[in-house]
């Protein structure tokens, strides 16, 4: 397909598509896909999600969340712009997926992506697989890796304590 391609960045596959068959990068969605292997069980991981800690590690100001499918989510970021959206499924221990859309940071608003964390057993940890879809615009989906990865880290090292 054109416009499509695949690669490994640090520990981010990150996959391309022009829904158009284009390559300028304005028609262009993206997607983030990520793996960690976390030194706690999918329950515990599960409960992190479940209590709102994991969008805490988004540096969020405010947080309001009703976590049930169908429930909503907000973050407010101070002056910097508001992230939202609903649960649209719920598998306690192993899936969340989550429509997520964003407001305001820089000047860029963004509606209908979708985030699904998968969360796997694996000896006495888990693997957790982060995927955002639907990101429109190179910017948008460069400082969602950045954001992505430093929620991961966050959740990482409170994990670890």
């Amino acid at each position: 397909m054109v416009g499509e391609f695949t690669h490994l960045m640090d520990w981010y596959w990150i996959r391309e598509t022009d829904q158009n068959e284009r390559t300028d990068t304005l028609n262009t969605n993206f997607s983030i896909h990520i793996e960690r292997r976390l030194n706690a069980g999918p329950s515990i991981v599960f409960e992190v999600i479940r209590s709102g800690d994991f969008f805490r590690y988004t540096g969020t100001s405010t947080l309001e969340q009703d976590f049930r499918p169908g429930g909503f989510f907000r973050m407010n970021f101070a002056n910097r712009g508001e992230i939202s959206g609903s649960f649209q499924k719920i598998s306690p221990d192993r899936e969340v997926l989550l429509s997520w859309n964003v407001y305001g940071f820089r000047n860029v608003d963004e509606e209908g992506t979708e985030v699904t964390i998968s969360l796997q057993s694996v000896g006495n940890g888990t693997d957790l697989q982060l995927i955002h879809n639907g990101i429109a615009g190179r910017d948008s989906y460069e400082g969602k890796i950045r954001g992505w990865g430093g929620v991961l880290d966050s959740l990482e090292k409170n994990l670890s304590k």
